[in-house]
């Protein structure tokens, strides 16, 4: 029999193992704020591993839970289940009997966030949580159909085949699980949780068929969390105008002839200050943003790259130099490396295909991640793209 006390022992080295991993990694980005709370609803099935074929004593499962995340990697919830068990099947007339009964078994878990605690961020669609706790389980309401022999009418304990004794006191009841989460969008999510309980024999009879206490269970849900999510920085869209350097030449000298005295002396003509040409050279800036492993621009961003082409036809002796990266938070070099590189390609050929720009008047290059631009590694899947006028 595996004890509870192995159990703990496997989530403590768990919690050791990712305890690591957040030290190794102090600076990882977050898209929520935390603690931040949470409620769920759960249903499904569970059946007592007593020997019994599964499917003879398979009986409905429900949950109610709710709790605090308090960090990416670590949270705790209050998890409430029950409804109906059922041990044994009434085959034969040499057969034990048919035994139900309801149950309520309510536990405090620890949870373990497995991919936040090994990524740069807690941002993701799809993710795996182990958990495990401890509680009390209670049941009531026993129905026995027992065939000669073993006679119950419902007020005193009866003994099993095996000599176990059905019971109604309170039970510990110990659980390990693991927890499938998808995310949709910032609040919701939906879960498959499968869960191994430890049950205490003290509750009612387990151990037909010389099996022990355990409850296999398994549970689809929907969660809710509260609070929302970080709002990430929306790029600005800046366009710099470059002061003109106004070069004023010297003013003439007005020099005046002498005359005889005789000769009334005219009046100086004055001569004109000269007209200085100013130039008004302009420069405009796009940050063009891209969605993880996207090569393209889409939507707003595309739209800035038809906004670039829009002002280099207008400003026909401009020219545009793009610049693209990759984040260093995702991936690997070699991968970043080519993302930037088809990203900054993209951005050029979208402008000389699409929109008719002389290839001639652009320049660009990649960085991969070995530059980032910005302190916020999902803004450094971008290409920087800076066009100046003459």
């Amino acid at each position: 029999m595996i004890k509870f006390k192995t159990m703990l022992a496997a989530l403590a080295l768990t919690l050791g193992v990712v305890q690591t991993a957040m030290a190794q990694d102090s600076q990882k980005e977050e898209t929520r704020k935390y603690p931040y709370a949470f409620v769920g609803l759960q249903g499904g099935a569970q059946f007592v591993a007593n020997g019994y074929k599964m499917t003879d004593v398979l009986t409905p499962m429900a949950a109610v839970n709710g709790g605090v995340w308090l960090s990416p990697a670590l949270g705790v919830r209050a998890h409430v289940n029950g409804w109906e068990g059922k041990e044994g099947v009434w085959n034969s007339t040499t057969d034990f009997g048919n035994y139900k009964f309801n149950y309520v078994a309510g536990t405090i878990d620890l949870m373990v966030n497995l991919t936040n605690a090994f990524s740069r961020t807690d941002k993701h669609a799809f993710e795996v949580i182990l958990l495990g706790g401890i509680g009390a389980n209670k049941a009531w309401g026993k129905k026995y159909n027992a065939v000669a022999g073993y006679p119950w009418d419902g007020t005193t304990a009866p003994v099993t085949e095996l000599g176990s004794q059905v019971h109604n006191h309170v039970a510990h009841y110990d659980r390990l699980g693991l927890q499938l989460n998808l995310n949709l969008g910032c609040n919701w999510a939906i879960n498959l949780e499968g869960q191994a309980n430890h049950v205490g024999s003290r509750s009612y009879a387990h151990e037909f068929n010389g099996a022990k206490n355990w409850q296999i269970a398994a549970l689809l849900g929907v969660t809710y969390k509260f609070g929302g999510c970080k709002e990430k920085k929306a790029p600005v869209i800046v366009e710099r105008p470059v002061q003109p350097t106004v070069v004023e030449t010297a003013k003439p000298a007005v020099v005046e002839q002498k005359k005889p005295d005789n000769v009334d002396k005219p009046k100086p003509v004055p001569v004109e200050k000269p007209i200085v040409e100013k130039t008004k050279p302009m420069q405009i800036h796009y940050e063009i943003f891209y969605p993880i492993a996207k090569r393209q621009p889409v939507g707003d961003e595309a739209a800035k790259v038809e906004a670039l082409a829009n002002w280099m036809k207008a400003n026909p002796k401009s020219t545009a130099t793009l610049k693209g990266y990759a984040d260093a938070g995702t991936g690997n070099p070699t991968i970043n490396k080519r993302y930037a590189e088809e990203r900054v390609a993209g951005v050029k050929k979208l402008l000389v295909e699409k929109y008719g720009i002389e290839e001639s008047r652009i320049s660009a290059s990649s960085y991969g991640d070995t530059v980032q631009p910005f302190s916020e590694n999902d803004s450094n899947r971008v290409v920087i793209a800076v066009a100046l006028s003459k």
